[in-house]
């Protein structure tokens, strides 16, 4: 089968490089809708969910089971063209033009474990809490960190109108920390712990801005961005304190 991207660095930017960041193998499922696919951090703490529509001439779902995705964009960014066709076969993905010509091959299903999540369910859950947060505020959280280096926890709450991160560890005593404002809500959110390991992760994305969206009941958390092509969810649980 052979399939299009229309868009290069869209491709790669907004979808594969997000995946690397959160594991070095992935399964990415082919459909007539495009791309989709589900990945976790080693430690389970960070589920990530991306897709990527694009109408495809098929009728059944198709794994692709990378076992370096770092590899495969490294292959793609080697096409000087803006957009490009590459081949999927049984086994591998290859692509051949007069700059570069590759052949990726793939695992067979069942190798890589795909994280046990149902993001449907996600979806349909209730987010009382959501906000908008800016790049530059993702930014100054990491600046942030390397003042609060003995705790790896954000935590996040209402003050003042606003919604507060204080990097610290409230389970210690004696620990460093720093408060930050990520942004404007006229809601009220009790303090909720987070791993800040999510938001290194999520600046990785460069994106303006990103929602998120705390179902603070079960500890669920969000983080999200998505356009008329590409979806990107972060998922995460909520630390105890």
């Amino acid at each position: 089968m052979n399939v299009t991207i229309p868009d290069k660095k869209l491709f790669l930017s907004s979808f594969l490089l997000p995946l690397s960041k959160i594991n070095d193998s992935c399964v990415i499922q082919l459909d007539k809708n495009g791309f989709n696919c589900t990945v976790a951090t080693s430690d389970a703490s960070v589920i990530l969910f991306s897709s990527y529509k694009l109408t495809l001439k098929t009728e059944e779902k198709i794994n692709l089971n990378i076992s370096d995705i770092k590899k495969v964009i490294k292959a793609f960014e080697g096409i000087s063209a803006d957009s490009f066709a590459f081949t999927v076969d049984r086994n591998n993905i290859s692509y051949s033009g007069s700059d570069v010509r590759f052949k990726y091959h793939l695992l067979e299903d069942g190798i890589i474990t795909k994280p046990k999540i149902d993001v449907a369910k996600i979806n349909q859950l209730e987010f009382p809490v959501n906000f908008t947060i800016q790049y530059k505020t993702i930014l100054d959280l990491l600046r942030g960190s390397t003042f609060a280096t003995e705790s790896n926890k954000l935590y996040l709450y209402t003050e003042d109108g606003k919604i507060i991160g204080d990097l610290t560890d409230k389970s210690r005593h004696n620990v460093d920390s720093i408060s930050i404002p990520i942004a404007e809500f006229s809601g009220t959110l009790g303090s909720i712990c987070l791993n800040f390991e999510l938001i290194r992760i999520i600046s990785g994305v460069r994106v303006k801005q990103l929602k998120c969206s705390i179902n603070p009941k079960i500890g669920i958390i969000l983080f999200h961005v998505s356009d008329n092509i590409v979806t990107t969810k972060y998922i995460a649980s909520s630390l105890i304190k």
